[in-house]
């Protein structure tokens, strides 16, 4: 990589513009009593999201005693233990890891990952957040659309999701819209061929949009409705059709992660991907947490979406592209 690339006034310009936005989000958080926590960036166990690879590495102590070692690709797990501890607002910003991610485009394997969490909340609490968080980044008011993904799909596909809320029925519907499903398919990824193509490039396009209630086949970290658990209390936030953040009312039920936390393990072995141990401490402090919410917003993405580019290497001093590719 050449240094030379820095002295484009135009990427200049730019990493500015990321440090004026990044100060203004820990400002942000810091005027309202959030406490910035500082989390370990490598850990012992990996988390076990099925399409998502860690970076491997091994730690050697004084004594020559090696260990397993991962980068994060989240924070999310200790900061739940620090929930479970008796914090009650924090946030977390640093960078995060993720193996065979592309280079360029919208991702980086290293990335900017926020994080913040509320004891006694739920996933409303953080949709004010986000129009809040946005309105002082923006410095005016900002009032992000919202649709629950039933309203999405009754938009752009003129359908209930009620009735595709069984694999057999969402499979049918995918392929008479000319979509190819395998016998390998889960529920999400049937959702996805038409969600991918037919509804994300949509969405907040003319001004941000949060899109909430995620059938409960997708429910990942998050608690089930309690007036419908058909769906869970899950939101995505996104900006001229990318998604920038992804949060939960979080499940605090340990027994129940542990289930789905076996079930993405036996994702990760059918996939050829490296399955990890469970977390006991993690799945141990849940049911000490007070009912939470939390989000995870990429700080890359939203700087990009703020200065109007869709490559990440604009808002990088040094992305990978640069550093790997000869």
């Amino acid at each position: 990589m050449s240094w030379k690339r820095l002295q484009d006034e135009g990427l200049q310009s730019n990493l500015r513009r990321r440090s004026e936005i990044v100060r203004g989000i820990r400002d942000f958080f810091d005027s309202r009593d959030f406490v910035e926590v500082q989390t370990p960036r490598m850990i012992r166990l990996a988390g076990q999201e099925p399409y998502l690879d860690p970076f491997d590495t091994k730690v050697t102590d004084v004594h020559e005693h090696t260990h397993d070692a991962r980068l994060i690709t989240s924070p999310e797990y200790v900061c739940k233990k620090l929930l479970a501890a008796g914090f009650e607002k924090i946030y977390d910003m640093g960078p995060c890891f993720r193996n065979k991610e592309a280079f360029g485009g919208l991702h980086n394997p290293e990335f900017t990952m926020l994080e913040w969490y509320r004891a006694h909340a739920d996933y409303t609490e953080l949709m004010d957040d986000i129009d809040n968080l946005l309105s002082a980044l923006q410095k005016s008011d900002v009032a992000c659309d919202r649709f629950s993904m039933r309203d999405l799909f009754r938009m752009y596909c003129d359908i209930d999701l009620n009735d595709l809320l069984e694999e057999e029925s969402l499979i049918g519907f995918v392929t008479e819209r000319g979509y190819e499903v395998s016998e390998h398919d889960r529920y999400e990824d049937v959702f996805y061929r038409v969600f991918l193509r037919e509804i994300e490039p949509k969405l907040g396009v003319d001004r941000p949009c949060m899109v909430y209630d995620y059938p409960s086949q997708m429910a990942a970290l998050s608690r089930l409705k309690k007036d419908d658990e058909r769906y869970a209390e899950r939101v995505e936030l996104y900006i001229d059709g990318i998604e920038i953040a992804n949060g939960f009312s979080e499940l605090i039920d340990g027994e129940e992660q542990r289930e789905r936390l076996l079930e993405e393990q036996r994702l990760r072995a059918a996939l050829g991907r490296s399955v990890y141990d469970i977390d006991d401490d993690f799945v141990d402090a849940l049911s000490a947490m007070k009912p939470s919410a939390g989000i995870a917003l990429g700080v890359d993405r939203l700087v990009m979406a703020l200065i109007g580019t869709k490559k990440i290497g604009d808002v990088l001093a040094f992305p990978a592209a640069e550093l790997f590719n000869e």
